[in-house]
């Protein structure tokens, strides 16, 4: 649930925030023709670990996941140099994305971990 739900919800707010802070709605950066790792892959994998992750009660599950948010921001620190505030733009997006990924996370591993705890009236 958290990766197929999260996956159209996650793209849904990039579109709008990227329409309200003046990026293109697919993300692209104008005259990058690098190869990347596809956006849907990263997030359906992270929300699997951590739904996962938070579904099973995994100690320290809720640092873990502010620390890959980070790693994923550090991982972009010194990329696309030339775009000057615009590149603002998109890590503040790129995080604002995240966050909702993970709050999607922890929602969906709540609920998965509620429901397997409770007991069905006989």
């Amino acid at each position: 649930m958290s990766c197929v739900l999260g996956f159209f919800v996650v793209e849904k707010f990039l579109k709008w925030l990227s329409t309200l802070i003046e990026l293109p709605p697919d993300r692209s950066v104008p005259g990058d023709n690098t190869k990347r790792t596809p956006i849907w892959v990263t997030g359906g994998l992270e929300r699997l670990f951590f739904t996962i992750a938070v579904a099973v009660n995994i100690a320290g599950v809720l640092p873990d996941m502010i620390v890959w948010l980070a790693v994923k921001l550090a991982a972009n620190w010194q990329s696309r140099q030339d775009l000057g505030a615009e590149r603002k733009n998109y890590t503040f997006s790129g995080l604002m994305g995240g966050f909702l990924s993970m709050l999607i996370v922890l929602v969906c591993g709540l609920l998965i971990r509620l429901l397997s705890c409770s007991t069905l009236p006989e």
